[in-house]
């Protein structure tokens, strides 16, 4: 399977899930108390603020405007790799009164965010005109208006699928420098007319 961007937010969630999970069995096992488990004194959770922020960043990085999107996926990006840092060097991994089970979890927790961290810088990592096959469809999410307007240019222009996904590639390119998200209709036909006037030009 590959690791497209789309996969930020559920990593973000399943990340949420195991810091629930840790905090809960830390309680249970005496590790730290209800107060502390979910706090800069956790033992097998991050602190509910840094949770918060991972969820916020995640969110922002997959649904805001181009620019915000970016600086979401960054500042996300470093929050989860000194999370994953500090989990290795706070003194918390493998402390005393640990079982094995409860170290192995540790470092699936600290595995799992650092991986969350890579998928953030990742979330797109390239410039829309290297976008290559299926994260075209990732990135040119198009409404139906969208994918009718592109139906029938291909159709009346005589488009192969190369040029299709040029123009795609384009109208994203438009789109981000308007900071939008979605493509519109109008960044189409933009794009449609700089493909006409190469054409004919």
């Amino acid at each position: 399977m590959r690791l497209g961007p789309t996969m930020l937010v559920p990593a973000v969630l399943l990340l949420v899930l195991i810091d629930v999970v840790g905090g809960g069995w830390a309680v249970a096992s005496g590790l730290n108390t209800l107060g502390d488990a979910f706090s800069g004194d956790a033992r097998m959770a991050a602190p509910w603020p840094m949770i918060a922020f991972q969820l916020f960043a995640a969110f922002a990085a997959m649904r805001a405007r181009r620019r915000g999107a970016i600086v979401a996926a960054v500042l996300l990006a470093l929050a989860c790799i000194v999370s994953a840092v500090s989990g290795f060097f706070d003194g918390a991994l493998a402390a005393p009164g640990m079982s094995r089970a409860q170290v192995g979890f540790q470092i699936v927790l600290v595995g799992w965010t650092a991986f969350v961290g890579v998928l953030a810088i990742a979330r797109q990592g390239k410039v829309n005109d290297h976008l290559q096959g299926a994260e075209i469809d990732e990135m040119c999410v198009a409404d139906e208006a969208v994918q009718k307007l592109l139906h029938a240019a291909s159709v009346r222009l005589g488009w192969s699928a190369r040029a299709y996904h040029r123009v795609l590639k384009v109208a994203r390119t438009i789109a981000d420098l308007a900071e939008a998200g979605p493509l519109a209709t109008h960044h189409v036909a933009e794009a449609i007319q700089y493909r006409r006037s190469l054409r004919d030009g």
